[in-house]
């Protein structure tokens, strides 16, 4: 029974190693060696060991087992409860042992042998020609992708391979045999023979010689040599001289006609050659009278050159003039030597190149490095001064970029009271007004007047000094000057910024009852 159930399935696999072929027994195999679920050849042989010791495939007893809700755990022979099972290493090798016919038997293949062999006889991923079953189906081992039986890929390789590599029967260039018949052939072999296009007598040509075959072929079809003068006919080259020699007449009266042509076009262009001419002329005289306009253009211009020569000599002049009354300001500015109402505390503080101190006001200050205090915002304090020899002392504070009011757009200037000397004889808080002015840098006119109030009120910075070494707060002017005021001005003559500087005189400080 167990051979007959292998006959009709021959899908069944005998174990693992062999499971993906196809077979038939050449005898049939013992009882004991047949699964006694499927009734076929037990495939990874397991046996009962505590029971009846039959044989039974792996894979039908591992179904079996899962079903024992429905069973009870029996054994699927006899029967028996709780029953376990074990490999047999026997039964497997005996399986192994048997003789089988080849899966390929239907095809021709006469092959028996142990069922262990049957995978090297197949040989399906071995493509050498003689090794393996004759009638297995392997790939062609030039890759052209065709499979066919191993007894038949020789006769392929040799004869039917697209890929196979061969020579070209014209010029001996080896390739592969799907090259050489087609791009070789059709496109670059220079000596395949090829037939004249138009069908001449000439035979058989090679294509290197197909070029200078169609200069000389008789069967090529071209226009007639007077096709230039009319002559529109398209005849074979053979034929050109039977055609000229029928066609003189007609030659002759195309080559009268284009000479009729030639004449008419001549004096056309006789025409438009005398008009631009004309035109030649008529601008030749637009651009002698261009020529003379810009003669006259010229002497204006060398008119207009000597007068800002002469604007610029005038320039330098008054540069000079100018530099000259800037050095005597400034030779003012040093003849402000401090007078007998000074005291010498002053006088010793005076060398300073930021201060300078006159008979004519308290005292000069100088505010350097005018564009980097206002990008910077920084506040600048100048050196103290008393209003007279037995006066306040204070001193005064510059913000270029402003504050309050005038951040931004003005310059600010605040008076500051400090610890001096004369505290204990003066009236507190203070009264009075300082006067100061921002002088005009080029002229002795037009100065900019700065006055802080101190009104005798309880404000701090009316208040006498008794910590540190000046007051916490001061008399501000938020908008002495706005920014836009300070360059040089034209229509005023006044210019309050000069070489990135400013210049602020103190010029008095008048006490309210002296009013």
């Amino acid at each position: 029974m167990a051979t007959e159930n292998i006959g009709r399935d021959k899908e069944d696999e005998v174990r693992t190693l062999t499971a993906e072929y196809d077979c038939d027994l050449v005898e049939s195999p013992p009882d004991d060696l047949v699964c006694k679920i499927c009734y076929c050849l037990s495939r990874d042989a397991q046996q009962t060991n505590s029971c009846c010791g039959q044989n039974f495939c792996k894979t039908c007893l591992e179904r079996f087992v899962q079903s024992t809700v429905i069973y009870n755990n029996i054994c699927p022979f006899c029967r028996q409860a709780n029953f376990s099972f074990v490999a047999d290493i026997k039964a497997q090798r005996q399986i192994l042992n048997l003789m089988i016919h080849c899966a390929n038997k239907e095809l021709g293949c006469t092959w028996t042998g142990a069922l262990r062999s049957l995978e090297q006889h197949l040989n399906k991923s071995v493509i050498a020609i003689k090794d393996g079953c004759p009638f297995s189906e392997v790939q062609c081992s030039s890759d052209c992708g065709v499979t066919l039986q191993r007894r038949l890929l020789e006769h392929h390789l040799n004869t039917g391979c697209q890929l196979r590599q061969v020579s070209c029967e014209y010029c001996n260039i080896k390739g592969s045999h799907r090259w050489i018949t087609g791009e070789h052939q059709n496109k670059d072999c220079k000596k395949y023979p090829l037939t004249c296009p138009n069908c001449c007598d000439t035979g058989v040509i090679r294509r290197e010689e197909m070029k200078k075959h169609l200069e000389v072929c008789p069967f090529v079809a071209m226009a007639c040599p007077f096709s230039g003068v009319g002559c529109k006919k398209v005849l074979r080259r053979d034929r050109t001289s039977e055609h000229i020699e029928l066609a003189t007449i007609q030659h002759m009266e195309c080559n009268r006609d284009s000479i009729l042509h030639m004449q008419t076009e001549l004096k056309e262009l006789q025409r438009l050659l005398e008009i631009e001419s004309s035109q030649l002329k008529s601008t030749q005289g637009s651009l002698k009278e261009t020529q003379e306009k810009l003669d006259a253009k010229q002497g204006e211009l060398d008119s207009v050159k000597q007068e800002l020569r002469s604007v610029k000599e005038e320039f330098h002049f008054r540069l000079e003039e100018t530099n000259t009354t800037i050095q005597q300001l400034q030779e003012q500015f040093e003849c402000y030597v401090r007078g007998g109402t000074i005291s010498s505390t002053l006088e010793q503080k005076s060398n300073d190149s930021n201060y300078m101190i006159s008979s004519q006001c308290i005292l000069l200050v100088k505010v350097s490095d005018f564009q980097q205090k206002r990008r910077q915002h920084e506040g600048w304090y100048s050196q103290s001064f008393y209003t007279s020899e037995r006066g306040y002392q204070m001193r005064l504070y510059f913000n270029v970029s402003g504050i309050g009011k005038g951040r931004g757009s003005h310059v600010s200037v605040g008076a500051f009271l400090m610890k001096g000397d004369n505290d204990d004889n003066l009236t507190w808080p203070i009264k009075g007004t300082l006067h100061a002015q921002l002088l005009n840098q080029i002229a002795d006119s037009n100065h900019v007047d700065i006055n802080f109030e101190f009104g005798g009120n309880a404000y701090a910075y009316t208040k006498r000094v008794q910590s540190g070494s000046k007051s916490s707060s001061g008399c501000y002017c938020d908008q002495a000057v706005a920014h836009r005021l300070l360059g040089y001005n034209a229509g005023t003559n006044t210019q309050y910024l000069k070489d990135d500087a400013l210049i602020c005189c103190v010029v008095a400080f008048i006490p309210f009852t002296s009013l």
